[in-house]
């Protein structure tokens, strides 16, 4: 039977916290001083420790870990995409729902997507390669273009349902598209809100226009693939995510980063780390506060040991491998690349690699 996501949605908002739910929530500023970062330790090939100094009255922090890759050349670029084809159980027919109300898609117990930072609320339905439900994507650094960017969604859908898409960050803004087919649809929604860590919520809001709903209970909108769309100019730096952890309680100043699994092969990383703060209304009402943050720390940058980029490329069969820079074009196998950063496809799997 179809959730009542908004519902479910509220209800998630009224019992979150820094370091207990898992629901991402808009971070308001008051320009507090942002952390000071240190260098990281415990550095190996696939991981490292991040550090920074104590930041008086903080009840918790978030770090986020990034690559990099510099612009060489104007144009629309595919700043980050997630096609969720490593879904296997389920179908538009027969879908299968979460047991738990919420399920962290990059989880290694789930392992549902390419990229980290996927979260759905609302038990989540899967259909083969598609899910729904009240959707997180991960945080994204959007600064680029103004705050100017588009986003592509690829919905399986009835004609007459409704999709709500917010944009989150600093602020929120909410924007509704109506679908006019049955079938697979592409939508592209427009925001100007991007900032250092944007994330959108995507929720199938059912059918408005319906008398009555439950004639459409079984009716989901899947989201079926996503990409995020920028203008970048020459010079401009493009982060993409590589892990997070946005539950670091207070007094913690360090966070263990052991296994980074989407970094596909970056030898490179930048960490930066945010702190949370807490007023209180009622001392003694826990969930009556008001929560606000610092600005973020400057850029970490953290070269791990070993992996050469180059020479992951050349030991795949050429045959079987596919290459795409980060703007979508196709290269072919076994040939130069200049350098940057690109998505090398093999069979089911996928990497990320930086050629230098």
């Amino acid at each position: 039977m179809k959730k009542n996501y908004a519902l479910l949605l509220c209800a998630m908002a009224a019992a979150s916290a820094l370091w207990a739910a898992p629901a991402k929530m808009p971070r308001q500023s008051r320009g507090i001083a942002a952390p000071v970062v240190k260098e990281a330790t415990n550095i190996t090939e696939n991981g490292f420790t991040a550090n920074w100094e104590p930041v008086a009255g903080a009840e918790g922090y978030s770090v986020l870990v990034w690559g990099m890759e510099t612009i060489v050349a104007d144009g629309v670029y595919t700043v980050m995409s997630e096609d969720f084809n490593l879904i296997s159980y389920g179908s538009i027919v027969e879908p299968v729902q979460a047991e738990a109300y919420y399920i962290d898609l990059s989880d290694e117990d789930w392992d549902c997507v390419n990229t980290p930072g996927w979260g759905v609320a609302g038990y989540a339905m899967f259909a083969g390669g598609k899910v729904t439900g009240v959707i997180y994507t991960p945080y994204m650094d959007l600064t680029n273009n103004g705050g100017k960017f588009t986003a592509v969604l690829g919905i399986q859908g009835y004609a007459g349902q409704e999709v709500v898409v917010a944009s989150c960050g600093e602020t929120e803004v909410v924007k509704k598209v109506r679908l006019t087919r049955e079938g697979y649809s592409e939508v592209r929604v427009d925001f100007d809100n991007g900032v250092h860590d944007t994330y959108l919520r995507i929720v199938d809001n059912g059918f408005p226009d319906a008398d009555d709903q439950y004639d459409y209970a079984e009716d989901y909108a899947y989201l079926d693939d996503f990409a995020i769309e920028q203008f970048l100019n020459v010079g401009d730096r493009v982060l993409f995510p590589i892990d997070v952890n946005d539950g670091i309680e207070a007094p913690a100043t360090s966070a263990d980063f052991a296994n980074l699994r989407f970094r596909y092969n970056n030898d490179v990383v930048y960490y930066d780390v945010i702190a949370a703060f807490r007023e209180y209304d009622d001392p003694e009402d826990p969930w009556n506060y008001e929560q606000w943050y610092s600005d973020y720390s400057a850029l970490q940058r953290v070269e791990l040991l070993g992996y050469d980029s180059v020479e992951a490329v050349e030991a795949d069969d050429a045959s079987e491998v596919e290459i795409y820079s980060i703007s979508g074009v196709r290269h072919a196998a076994g040939a130069a690349l200049p350098a940057g950063v690109y998505i090398v496809k093999s069979g089911q799997d996928v990497k990320k690699i930086i050629v230098k």
